[in-house]
C-alpha cells in the first residue's frame, strides 16, 4: 500500500542516504464505520487583561462546558458520552447559525504571559487517549469503521489531504493511527524528518500506542529526530525500548539488531549514528523557479545567485510615468545624501519564462529571456471594480508623493506577489496610510491615528499563460466568496499542496485562510488573534508591515503584525503554539513624527525592521517583527525561546540561512549568526566604509552571500566567515536581488533589470561556439566577457564581427563603446587612433556626450587646446534635435575618477578653467574668436542655449553680449538674484580691469535697483576708472549717473550712533504690547553684502519657524519651516552672501532669495534639501561642552559617531556640504550637487577657499585638498601638533588650538594659531596663553581671548590679522567669555567668579541660548584697530546679556532675577533689575529695580524693539514692558529703587507702537 500511495512526483532519493525508514513497516488492519452525530463550536472569549501583543481569544462558554462534561463523564465511567462530546469536536461538524467561529482551534489562558501551548483540539484528542479500554471500545465502535472507509478512498484516489484528515479526526482508531504513519514516512520520502518526528511523535507520546507499534515506530522517531538533528531527543526515544521484548527491527528489507542497551547514551548514538546518519539540509542551489518572497515556503533565502556581467541584459521601468520616475529619483538621492538607503518592498518573482514585478500602480509581466512587457495589470479602464486610478491622476503634488514614497519603501502588502505555478497573486486597493497629530490622552495609544483609505482590499488572481487574465477577485465589487466580505488581506497567499494560506483580518480579528486556488473559495479558516485596540484602519505599522506566513516541516507559522505569531500543525489544523512579543512605541514616535507640526512625513515609517516574515530552518523560527525592535529565534516544535533577542539598533532586515549561518543586515555592516545558539560568528563591515551602504536584499549561492551596494557594486561573501569573495560593478541600478537559472534580478526603486551570471554565460558561449562558431549571440557574449577580463583587444575583435545589419548588432556597438571608451579613458594618447571610429560608432547622446569629454580631456593634457575648446564647445551648446531639444543635457550627472562624480555642466566650466590658466595668448585669442562664431549660430542670447555658453565660456570677451542681455532679461523679470550671481560671477573671471569695472558697474546699478544702497555704493567703489565706463543701456546709464552723484555725496541715510540723545527718558507701558520671541538665535557663519549687516536669524520650534529681524528689532513674517524633525537635535547656522542666505538646520538646507525676502517673503525659499528624514539617520546626538577656551560648543554626530553634517562658507557660486564621508559641492541657486567626491575620513571640518577645498581632520591630523572647480584630489599633508583642534573656520581661514600639558606646578598652556588650509601658511600664532584663558568667535570672524592677568587680544579671521592688543583690569577667575558686535564696535563682556555675598543673581534663561551670564569689567573696541572706544571698563555686577537684541541704537540691556523675598505669609517675592548701559561711552544710562517677576517660568530674556525716528526703545521682560525715551535733556532723578508709573486708560492707548524705519515689516501684535 505504501507503493501505492506515492505520487508520481514524490522522490525516493533523500540527500546523502536512502528512504529507509519509508519501507520499514506494513500496513494496518481496517476497523468498522461508526456514523458520528453534529456538534458545534461558537464564538471564543477575550480575556481582559493586559496584553504585550494581540490576544489569543479562549474557547467560548459554550465550548469550556462541553469539555468539563467530557472530564466528568470519564470520572463518571460515562464513556459513550464523552465519546460522543470529544468526537464530534474533532470531528469539526458544522453547525450553520451558531457561529462563525465553529471547528477551530482555541488557546487555553496559559500562567505564562508570552507562550500560549495547550489547545482545546488537542486536549480533546488527549481526553481520548486516556480513556480506558472500555472507552476506547465504545469509540472504536463509533469511529473506527468511518475512518477505515475514509482512508481506503483516499488511498485509493492518492489523497494525501484526505489521509491527513483521517489523522486529524480519528487518531486513536486503527485507520487513524495507519494514517498518521503514512504522513509521517511521506515527510521522510520527502527529506523532511523533523517533519516526520513531529508527526510520529502525535502517536508515540501516548503509551498505549507505543506499545501496540512497538519497536517499529520508537526506532521510526528516533531516527527521524536524529537525522532532524536533535540527538538528544533521539536517544531519549530510543531509551523506551527497554521495556520492549523486541530485539531485532526491520531496516531495508533486513533485520538489524537493537542497540544491546537502550540505556547507553553512547552506545545508542553510535548506533543511530551508523543507521541513521544525519541528513544534509535539503536546499535547492540552482532552482529554476523563483514563485516566492524569500525564495521558498520558509523563506530562507534566495539561491542559486552568482556574479552578474558588468551589463544588464535587459533593463524596464517599474514607474508608470517620467514623472513619478524623476520625484522617486530625487527622493532616493535626498535620502542618499542624508546617509540614509531606504530599502524597496517589492520583490520580483519568476515561473517559468515570466518575470512578475510590482510597479507603482499594480504588476507587471516580462519575458525573462527578452524583457520584452506580456502583460500588466491593472488596465487602468473598466477594471474589475472600477477604482483604481493612475496615482499621477491624483491632483494634489505632495498627496501623490506620499502615496508613491508608501508604495515603493513602506508598503510591503502592496510589494509583494506570490505564484503557485499557473497563478500570480497580488493585492490591489491599498489606500494611503497617513497618521495624523498624536492624542497623547487618547485610549490603547492610538486615537491619534488618522483613518486610512479603508478597512478592506482585493486579493487578485492572474492566470499567468493566458496574458494576465483575470480568474477571481475576493473583495471589491466583484467578489468570489461571499464569507470574506470586509476583509484585509495582509500579503499575497502562500501556496502549500495545492491551496492557499493567507493572513486576513476581519472584524478586529486575524485569521488564518485556506482558499481554493482555482476558484478562490473558503476552505476554511482558523481564528490566530483578537486585535483589541481596533481594526487594521487603525494602525499604520500593521498596514505597512502586512503579515505573510512561511512553512515548513508541516508546520505553517503565521506572524499577525500585533504582538503575536502564531504555529499550526497544516495536517491536524491544530494550534502548536503561540507566541507574544512586546511592540515598540511606534505609533508614538510616528505620532510625533508625522502630527508634531501637522507634517505628514511617510519616510519615518521606515524605520523598522524592512520585512517580519518568519523564516524557518531546521528547527528553528526566525523572525523580526516589523512593530518589534528584536530579532526573535524560537523552537519550531514548542515554541520557546532558542536563543536570546537581538535587538533591531541598526540592523535592516534578516536575509536568510545558510550553512547553519543566519545572516543579518545592517545599513553598512553583515554579521553572520550560528543558528542553532544564535551567538557571533562574524562580522563583515570594514570594505563598506566609505559612505557605501547596502541597498537591497540579497540572495545566496553555494557558501556565499551575495549583496548589493550604494555605488552599483554587487559583494559576494563566505557564509562560514564572511570574508569577501569578489565584487563586481555594474552598469545598472540595484536593489532587491534574486537569482534564477544563473541570471541575477535587481529591481530597485525605479527600474527592474536581469544580467547574466559570469559562470553561467561562459558555459553557455563556449557551448554554443562549439556548435556554431557564427553564433552571434554567443560571438556577442564572448566579446564582453573578454572586456570584463580587461582584454579590450581581444573583446573589440569579437564584437567587430557582428554584421551592422544583424538585429543583435545594437548590444554589440554599445559593448564596442564602452571598450573604445575604456581604453581611451585608461591612456589616451597610445589609443588615439581608436578616436575616429569611436565617433562613427558612438549614437546615442549620453554616448557622443562621454566621447566628446574624452577627447577634451585628451586634447588638454596634450597642450591641443584650441581644438580641447572645440570639443567644450560641442559638449556645452551640443546640436539639437528636430523638436529643438538639445541631444544631450549639461545637467546630467557623470561618473569621474577616484571616486568622484558632477554633472557635466560643472565639469565643462572646470575644463575651461584649466585652459585659461594653461593656455597662452594666442591660443586664448583662437579660442575667443570659436566661442564668437558659435554665438552667431544662436537663435537667441537669452535663451537656455545662450546662458549656457556663457556660463561655461564666459572668461572670454566673445560671451559679453550674452552676459549683458541675460543680465537684463533677469533684472527685467524681477529675478534680481539670478542676475547678481550673473555678474559676480562675470566680476570674479574677468581678465581685464575694463571688463571688470564694467560688471562692477551694472551690478551697483542692480543693487541701488533693489534700494540696497549702501551695497551699491561698496560695490561702486571698487571700480578703477568709473569716469571711463561706457554703458549702451538707458537704464544702466540712468543707474551709473545716479551712482556717481551718490558717491561724491556724503551719506546722510544711515543714522550712526553718535546722533543719539545721550539720556533716557524711562516710563513703564500699563498695558503692553507683544514684541518678544521665544526663538533662538541662529549662529551666523558668513555676513558677506551691507544690506544684512546687524540683522539676526532666529528659529522657533514651537512654531517651526524662521524670522529675520532687523536692527531696529522688528521681526519679518514667519517663514513656515515644514521640516519633518520634531525637536532641534542638529545643527543650526546660517551663511549670507550679498543676495543670498544659506540656512543649516536639524533636517534641512534651505536656500533662501534675499531679494525676495524684502519684496515677496513667499517666494524666498528657492530650494531646500533634506539631509536628515524621520527615519534613516535620525538618531543624532548632540554633544553640548565648552572647550578649552571656555567656549560653548555643539557637535552633531550620528549613530556611527560621524559628524552628521559640516557646511562650509559660499564661495562663488557654490558652498560644500560634508556627510557620510561625501564631501559635495552645491549649486547655490538651485540646491543641486556640482559635484561629489568620497573622502576617507570620519571627522573631517571643511575650509572652503576660492579654487580650494580643503577637509581637515583632527583625528588623523591630516589636510586633505580638492580643487573646488571639481573635486579632483590634489594633495594631502600633515598639520598641527598632535592633539591640536579646530576652534573655528571661515573660508580657508583655521583657527585651531593645542593644549600644553600640565607642568610641575600642575599648570598647563594653550597655544592659539590661524592658518590657511588651503596653502598651510601660518598667518598668526600666540604666544603661549595662561591657565584659565577664556574666549570667544563672534559671528564666526572675530575671535577674542582674554587671560587671567587681563590680557586681551582680538584676530580677524577673514584679514588675517591681529589687531591691537589691550588689556582689562583683572577682576577675579574667569568663568567663561561673551562678546557682542555692535555696528562699527566689539562689545568684550567677562564672566567672572563673584564672591558668594555678591552672587544675588538668577541671570540664566530657560533657553541658555537666548540669554548668558556676565559679570566684571566690559569694555568696546573699534573693529578696524581694536583699541578701546571707552575711557574706562564698565564694572558689571552678576547679570545677564540677551544676545539677540538689536543694535540699530546706543543701548544694551543687562537684567537678572533677584533672590526671593519673603512675605509675612511666607509666599517668596522674585523681581528684576534692568540696566541700560550706553555702549558709545559705557555709561549706565538707566536702572530699573523691583520690576514684577513671575514665579513660573524664571524668565529674565530681554525683548527690545527700536524705534530711532522717535530715538525711543520699547524694552520686554517678563511682564514689563518699558519706553526708553532718548532726549538731549536728562531726566529729573526718581526715588530711589523706583520707576515712576504712568498708569493709562483701560484701552491701552498710551502704549507706544514702534514703527520699523525701512518700511518693510509690521510689529507683531
Amino acid at each position: 500500500m505504501l507503493q501505492a500511495l506515492q505520487p508520481n512526483h514524490v522522490s525516493n532519493r533523500l540527500v546523502g542516504q536512502r528512504p529507509r525508514l519509508a519501507r520499514m513497516f506494513g500496513v494496518c488492519f481496517l476497523t468498522l464505520l461508526v456514523f458520528a452525530s453534529d456538534s458545534a463550536a461558537q464564538f471564543g472569549t477575550r480575556q481582559n487583561r493586559v496584553s504585550m501583543g494581540g490576544e489569543f481569544i479562549e474557547p467560548d462558554r459554550s465550548l469550556r462546558q462541553e469539555m468539563s462534561e467530557a472530564r466528568q463523564a470519564i470520572e463518571g465511567g460515562s464513556y459513550g458520552d464523552a465519546v460522543i462530546l470529544l468526537g464530534e469536536l474533532l470531528a469539526r461538524k458544522s453547525n450553520p447559525g451558531i457561529s462563525e467561529m465553529q471547528g477551530q482551534d482555541f488557546f487555553f489562558e496559559s500562567e505564562q504571559q508570552t507562550l500560549a501551548e495547550n489547545s482545546i483540539l488537542r486536549e480533546a484528542e488527549n481526553l481520548l487517549g486516556q480513556l480506558p479500554s472500555k472507552g476506547l471500545e465504545i469509540y472504536d465502535l463509533r469511529y473506527g469503521s468511518l475512518a477505515a472507509a475514509e482512508l481506503k478512498q483516499a488511498v485509493a484516489q492518492h489523497d494525501w489531504r484526505g489521509i491527513a484528515t483521517v489523522s486529524r479526526q480519528y487518531l486513536h482508531t486503527d485507520a487513524g493511527q495507519q494514517a498518521t504513519l503514512l504522513l509521517g514516512y511521506h515527510d521522510l520520502n520527502q527529506g523532511r524528518p523533523l517533519a516526520a518526528a513531529m508527526t510520529l511523535d502525535r502517536i508515540y507520546r501516548y503509551e498505549r500506542l507505543r506499545n501496540k507499534h512497538g519497536a517499529g515506530l520508537i526506532v521510526a522517531l528516533a531516527g527521524s529526530w536524529y537525522q532532524a538533528g536533535s540527538t538528544e531527543r533521539a536517544v531519549d526515544v530510543m531509551v523506551s525500548l527497554g521495556d520492549n521484548p523486541a530485539n531485532r527491527v526491520q531496516l531495508d528489507g533486513r533485520a538489524v539488531e537493537l542497540p544491546k542497551s537502550s540505556a547507553d547514551v553512547s552506545q545508542v548514538t553510535d548506533w543511530l549514528a551508523q543507521h541513521f546518519p544525519p541528513l544534509t539540509h535539503l536546499q535547492d542551489h540552482a532552482p529554476a523557479n523563483q514563485p516566492l518572497a524569500g525564495g521558498d515556503a520558509a523563506r530562507t533565502g534566495y539561491r542559486g545567485s552568482e556574479l552578474p556581467m558588468r551589463n544588464e541584459r535587459w533593463m524596464k521601468q517599474t514607474t508608470w510615468s517620467i514623472r513619478q520616475q524623476e520625484f522617486l529619483e530625487s527622493f532616493e538621492a535626498a535620502r542618499e545624501q542624508a546617509g540614509a538607503f531606504p530599502i524597496p518592498t517589492w520583490q520580483p518573482i519568476v515561473v517559468d519564462n515570466t518575470v512578475l514585478a510590482k510597479t507603482t500602480e499594480g504588476m507587471v509581466a516580462i519575458d525573462f529571456e527578452t524583457g520584452k512587457y506580456i502583460w500588466e495589470y491593472p488596465w487602468f479602464s473598466d477594471n474589475i471594480d472600477g477604482t483604481a486610478i493612475p496615482t499621477d491622476e491624483i491632483p494634489d503634488d505632495e498627496q501623490r508623493h506620499r502615496l508613491l514614497v508608501q508604495r515603493v519603501w513602506n508598503d510591503l502588502p502592496f510589494g509583494r506577489v506570490s505564484s503557485d505555478g499557473t497563478r500570480a497573486y497580488m493585492l490591489m486597493d491599498l489606500g494611503e496610510v497617513r497618521p495624523a497629530t498624536f492624542n497623547q490622552f487618547g485610549g490603547m495609544g492610538i486615537q491619534g491615528i488618522r483613518k486610512s483609505a479603508g478597512g478592506t482590499n482585493t486579493l487578485v488572481a492572474l492566470d499567468i499563460a493566458t496574458e494576465g487574465k483575470l480568474v477571481w477577485t475576493i473583495g471589491g465589487e466583484y467578489n468570489a466568496e461571499p464569507e470574506l466580505v470586509d476583509t484585509f488581506f495582509l500579503g499575497p497567499p502562500l501556496p502549500i499542496d495545492g491551496l492557499l494560506y493567507v493572513i486576513a483580518e476581519q472584524k478586529s480579528d486575524l485569521f488564518l485562510v485556506c482558499l481554493d486556488p482555482a476558484s478562490g473559495a473558503l476552505q476554511w479558516r482558523q481564528h490566530l488573534v483578537a486585535v483589541e485596540t481596533g481594526s487594521i484602519e487603525d494602525d499604520p505599522i500593521r498596514r505597512i508591515g502586512g503579515a505573510v506566513p512561511a512553512y515548513a516541516d508541516g508546520t505553517i507559522v503565521c506572524p499577525t503584525g500585533h504582538g503575536a505569531i502564531v504555529a499550526l500543525d497544516l495536517a491536524t489544523r491544530t494550534f502548536r503554539w503561540g507566541f507574544r512579543y512586546r511592540r515598540t512605541d511606534m505609533l508614538n514616535q510616528m505620532s510625533r513624527s508625522f502630527g508634531g507640526r501637522g507634517r505628514d512625513d511617510s519616510s519615518s515609517l521606515l524605520s523598522r525592521w524592512n520585512d517580519g516574515t518568519p523564516l524557518i530552518y531546521k528547527g528553528r523560527v526566525l523572525f523580526t517583527p516589523v512593530e518589534g525592535d528584536r530579532l526573535y529565534a524560537l523552537d519550531l516544535q514548542t515554541g520557546k525561546p532558542a536563543w536570546a533577542t537581538i535587538p533591531r539598533e541598526d540592523w535592516q532586515y534578516l536575509a536568510g540561512v545558510a550553512d547553519d549561518t543566519a545572516i543579518l543586515v545592517g545599513n553598512d555592516t553583515i554579521r553572520g549568526l550560528d543558528v542553532t545558539s544564535g551567538n557571533r560568528r562574524w562580522d563583515y563591515e570594514a570594505p563598506l566604509t566609505r559612505g557605501e551602504a547596502i541597498v537591497g536584499r540579497g540572495a545566496f549561492g553555494p557558501g556565499q552571500f551575495m549583496f548589493p551596494t550604494s555605488s552599483d557594486r554587487l559583494v559576494s561573501i563566505g557564509t562560514r566567515d564572511g570574508r569577501e569573495i569578489a565584487s563586481q560593478a555594474v552598469h545598472y541600478s540595484l536593489g532587491n536581488l534574486v537569482s534564477v537559472r544563473g541570471q541575477l534580478l535587481s529591481q530597485s526603486a525605479t527600474h527592474i533589470a536581469m544580467a547574466r551570471g559570469r559562470q553561467s554565460a561562459a558555459a553557455a558561449v563556449e557551448s554554443a561556439l562549439t556548435a556554431d562558431p557564427k553564433n552571434i549571440w554567443a560571438t556577442i557574449c564572448k566579446g564582453e566577457l573578454l572586456l570584463e577580463a580587461g582584454q579590450r583587444d581581444e573583446a573589440l575583435q569579437w564584437l567587430r564581427r557582428v554584421p551592422t545589419d544583424a538585429p543583435e548588432y545594437e548590444e554589440a556597438r554599445v559593448l564596442i563603446v564602452e571598450a573604445m571608451v575604456g581604453a581611451l579613458r585608461d591612456d589616451f594618447a597610445a589609443n588615439i587612433k581608436l578616436l575616429a571610429e569611436l565617433e562613427n560608432v558612438a549614437e546615442l547622446p549620453q554616448e557622443t556626450a562621454e566621447v566628446l569629454r574624452l577627447k577634451a580631456t585628451g586634447l588638454l593634457e596634450s597642450g591641443d587646446f584650441v581644438a580641447a575648446a572645440g570639443a567644450l564647445l560641442d559638449l556645452s551648446v551640443p546640436a539639437v534635435n528636430f523638436m529643438g531639444v538639445q541631444t544631450f543635457d549639461a545637467s546630467q550627472r557623470i561618473e569621474l575618477a577616484d571616486g568622484r562624480s558632477a554633472n557635466l555642466g560643472g565639469w565643462i566650466s572646470a575644463r575651461v578653467d584649466d585652459l585659461v590658466q594653461r593656455a597662452d595668448a594666442e591660443s586664448l585669442a583662437a579660442i575667443n574668436d570659436l566661442v564668437a562664431q558659435r554665438l552667431q549660430k544662436l537663435t537667441s542670447l537669452t535663451g537656455p542655449r545662450g546662458q549656457q555658453l556663457q556660463r561655461h565660456f564666459g572668461h572670454f570677451e566673445a560671451c559679453d553680449p550674452i552676459l549683458l542681455a541675460v543680465a537684463d532679461r533677469f533684472r527685467k523679470e524681477g529675478s534680481s538674484l539670478a542676475a547678481e550671481r550673473l555678474l559676480r560671477g562675470a566680476i570674479a573671471s574677468a581678465d581685464s580691469q575694463p571688463r571688470r569695472d564694467r560688471w562692477l558697474a551694472t551690478l551697483a546699478g542692480l543693487y541701488l535697483n533693489v534700494q540696497w544702497e549702501a551695497d551699491a555704493l561698496a560695490t561702486f567703489a571698487k571700480i578703477k576708472a568709473p569716469d571711463e565706463i561706457v554703458l549702451d543701456d538707458n537704464w544702466a546709464s540712468d543707474q551709473l549717473k545716479q551712482l556717481r552723484r551718490l558717491a561724491s555725496e556724503k551719506p546722510t541715510s544711515e543714522l550712526s550712533l553718535a546722533q543719539w540723545p545721550q539720556h533716557a527718558h524711562v516710563q513703564p507701558l500699563e498695558f503692553p504690547n507683544e514684541i518678544g520671541s521665544g526663538s533662538d538665535l541662529l549662529e551666523v557663519m558668513q555676513r558677506d553684502g551691507l544690506a544684512f549687516a546687524n540683522w539676526k536669524v532666529l528659529a522657533s520650534e514651537s512654531t517651526d519657524s524662521l524670522q529675520m529681524q532687523t536692527p531696529q528689532g522688528m521681526l519679518g513674517p514667519m517663514y513656515r519651516l515644514e521640516s519633518s524633525i520634531n525637536g532641534r537635535n542638529g545643527p543650526e547656522e546660517v551663511y549670507i552672501d550679498h543676495g543670498v542666505m544659506i540656512v543649516v538646520l536639524p533636517s534641512a538646507v534651505i536656500g533662501i532669495d534675499l531679494f525676495q525676502a524684502l519684496q515677496n517673503p513667499n517666494d524666498m525659499e528657492i530650494w531646500r534639501r533634506v539631509w536628515r528624514s524621520g527615519s534613516g539617520n535620525s538618531d543624532i546626538q548632540t554633544r553640548r561642552a565648552p572647550n578649552a577656551l571656555g567656549q560653548m560648543q555643539q557637535r552633531h554626530f550620528n549613530a556611527q559617531n560621524q559628524p552628521a553634517l559640516r557646511t562650509s562658507s559660499i564661495r562663488g557660486g557654490h558652498f560644500m556640504m560634508l556627510q557620510s564621508r561625501t564631501l559635495t559641492a552645491v549649486d547655490v541657486l538651485t540646491g543641486k550637487d556640482r559635484w561629489r567626491a568620497s573622502v576617507g575620513v570620519d571627522d573631517g571640518y571643511l575650509a572652503a577657499g576660492d579654487s580650494v577645498v580643503s577637509v581637515i581632520s583632527p583625528s588623523s591630523r591630516q589636510v586633505l585638498r580638492f580643487r573646488a572647480s571639481d573635486g579632483q584630489p590634489m594633495q594631502t599633508e600633515e598639520w598641527g601638533e598632535p592633539g591640536e583642534q579646530i576652534w573655528a573656520i571661515n573660508g580657508s581661514r583655521v583657527l585651531s588650538f593645542t593644549e600644553t600639558p600640565a607642568n610641575a606646578n600642575g599648570s598647563g598652556a594653550l597655544q592659539l594659531r590661524l592658518w590657511d588650509a588651503a596653502t598651510g601658511e601660518q598667518l598668526i600664532d600666540s604666544q603661549a596663553l595662561q591657565p584659565g584663558t577664556k574666549g570667544k568667535v563672534v559671528e564666526n570672524r572675530f575671535a577674542v581671548t582674554l587671560q587671567p592677568d587681563g590680557n586681551l587680544n582680538i584676530w580677524d579671521l577673514i584679514e588675517g590679522k591681529a589687531l591691537e592688543s589691550s588689556t582689562l583690569p583683572p577682576g577675579g577667575p574667569l568663568l567663561n567669555l561673551q562678546a557682542l558686535l555692535w555696528e562699527d564696535r566689539l562689545l568684550v563682556l567677562p564672566n567672572i567668579e563673584l564672591p558668594e555675598d555678591q552672587e544675588m543673581r538668577y541671570s540664566r534663561s530657560a533657553k541658555d541660548q537666548q540669554h548668558v551670564e556676565v559679570a566684571g569689567p566690559a569694555m568696546a573696541f573699534d573693529l578696524k584697530t581694536g583699541k578701546p572706544l571707552w575711557e574706562a571698563p564698565y564694572e558689571i555686577g552678576a547679570f545677564g546679556v540677551s544676545p539677540g537684541q538689536p543694535v540699530g541704537g546706543p543701548l544694551m540691556f543687562l537684567s537678572r532675577r533677584q533672590r526671593p523675598t519673603r512675605s509675612g505669609n511666607g509666599i517668596p517675592s522674585w523681581n528684576i533689575t534692568l540696566q541700560a548701559i550706553d555702549v558709545r561711552d559705557g555709561r549706565l544710562v538707566h536702572e530699573a529695580t523691583q520690576l514684577v517677576a513671575r514665579t513660573v517660568p524664571m524668565e529674565v530674556v530681554t525683548h527690545v524693539s527700536i524705534n530711532p525716528t522717535d530715538w525711543q526703545y520699547i524694552v520686554a521682560i517678563d511682564r514689563n514692558q518699558l519706553s526708553f525715551k532718548m532726549q538731549d535733556t536728562p531726566p529729573q532723578k526718581p526715588d530711589p529703587g523706583k520707576v515712576p508709573g504712568n498708569a493709562g486708560p483701560a484701552d491701552g492707548t498710551n502704549a507706544i507702537r514702534p514703527k520699523e524705519p525701512f518700511g518693510f515689516f509690521q510689529p507683531v501684535e
